[in-house]
């Protein structure tokens, strides 16, 4: 049996409403650091959406990682 270890930060976004949303030109923003969708990614009401944040800077992963001391993280449209 082996051990499963996570070194990737990630964050899971929900869509509260009753419609489904897509992400397309916000922005997931750390202060510093800015990640834009520029693909449409929609999520389903009351789905979820997970995004890597690893600095692979592709598909579902940012630009960046998260500090590990902790801090804001904001959705955001520009």
């Amino acid at each position: 049996m082996g051990i499963l270890l996570i070194t990737t930060s990630w964050v899971e976004l929900y869509n509260t409403s009753s419609n489904e949303i897509n992400l397309k030109g916000l922005t997931l923003s750390s202060g510093e650091d800015n990640y834009t969708f520029n693909t449409s990614i929609s999520i389903a009401s009351k789905g979820y959406y997970v995004i890597c944040c690893d600095k692979k800077n592709k598909d579902n992963h940012t630009s960046f990682r998260l500090k590990t001391e902790g801090g804001l993280l904001l959705l955001k449209k520009e």
